[in-house]
């Protein structure tokens, strides 16, 4: 596969701070994965091509991912108070 242009490896490298697995291989030092060389996404994966940075913290994917859950909370919320309007004889 082609190396990936600048831009698109940035882009995979935000990605991967908000993956919760990629986290987890970043974060703990211990287990099957004590670094990006011999992480297992990496060798299950064509990241050698990309490069890349294991995340640090998990306080990105924790916000990444609250932010995705807060939206669809208030959506469903949304959704639910519209339909009692709807329902609500008068």
């Amino acid at each position: 596969a082609p190396v990936l242009h600048s831009y698109l490896a940035k882009w995979v490298s935000l990605l991967m701070t908000a993956h919760p697995l990629f986290t987890v291989n970043g974060i703990l030092p211990f287990g099957p994965w004590p670094d990006a060389s011999a992480g297992l996404f990496y060798r299950l994966t064509n990241l050698s091509e990309i490069p890349y940075g294991l995340p640090k913290t998990i306080w990105a994917a924790v916000l990444f991912h609250g932010c995705i859950g807060g939206l669809g909370f208030c959506l469903a919320r949304w959704r639910h108070r519209a339909r009692d309007r709807a329902t609500i004889p008068g």
